[in-house]
């Protein structure tokens, strides 16, 4: 179970994107969740330069769980009052569409590094 992602909107882009800052320990290193679209209920977030699939996948999971504020803020961000569904995003090339039920931070890190495993092994 992953700890529940607390999000702040931080910034908005020309090209419509929102930066929303991962609200934590304020010793840690600060992180941001772009969200490119928020779609009937489905968020298309992608990774920053420098981010890793691990803590990623913790800050993206932890969207689900109970105690985050994340789908409170996209509603607000984008002037809707939408039900979560889910989150879209690609990791290096790999796709994911998680969910509530299919959110988990093992699965996610597992199914990237097959899916590299994958890819390399298809492109020799």
């Amino acid at each position: 179970m992953a700890q529940a992602t607390l999000v702040k909107l931080e910034k908005t882009n020309n090209d419509g994107s929102l930066y929303f800052r991962v609200m934590g320990d304020e010793n840690a290193q600060e992180r941001y969740i772009k969200v490119i679209s928020y779609t009937y209920g489905w968020a298309n977030v992608v990774p920053l330069p420098g981010e890793y699939i691990d803590d990623f996948a913790e800050v993206i999971c932890g969207c689900f769980e109970r105690g985050s504020n994340f789908h409170k803020e996209l509603n607000k961000a984008y002037e809707k009052n939408s039900a979560f569904k889910g989150i879209d995003f690609s990791f290096n090339d790999i796709q994911f569409c998680v969910t509530k039920k299919n959110c988990d931070k093992d699965t996610v890190i597992a199914s990237y590094r097959k899916g590299v495993k994958f890819k390399k092994k298809s492109t020799d």
